[in-house]
């Protein structure tokens, strides 16, 4: 079985959130989203998000670190008194090693950007394969 087949067969029935205040990034990532996640929703900042995963519980939440309101490390910390066994990646061009750490800490994935549509699903895969 192909790789990306394999992807979808462990996503296709899951929900994902992706969260981002650059509405291009969204727009692009949400039209590989949408191939292989049965639900793929977005929100333009956290407290939009926030409010969302209130109202409907992801199986995975994608945001981005830098925004305005509130950023993705202060989501990722609320996300979690929600749900502490909610995988969440982080991505941002500015990961630094101060912040890797209090995200690895937190048992929160990231990504550098830039980054590819592959490499984002394959990361993704990864993640809900350990759970």
């Amino acid at each position: 079985m192909e790789k990306n087949e394999m992807i979808k067969e462990l996503t296709k029935d899951l929900s994902i959130l992706h969260v981002d205040d650059e509405e291009m990034i969204l727009d692009l990532f949400q039209f590989v989203l949408e191939n292989f996640f049965l639900v793929s929703d977005t929100a333009k900042d956290g407290e939009e998000a926030l409010k969302k995963f209130k109202e409907k519980k992801y199986d995975i939440v994608l945001t981005d670190l830098d925004m305005p309101k509130m950023n993705g490390l202060v989501l990722s910390e609320k996300l979690q008194e929600m749900d502490s066994t909610l995988p969440i990646l982080v991505l941002s061009a500015y990961v630094n090693n101060s912040i890797a750490i209090k995200l690895e800490a937190k048992n929160i994935f990231y990504l550098k950007k830039p980054v590819t549509n592959q490499i984002l699903i394959e990361k993704i895969y990864d993640i809900l394969k350990k759970d």
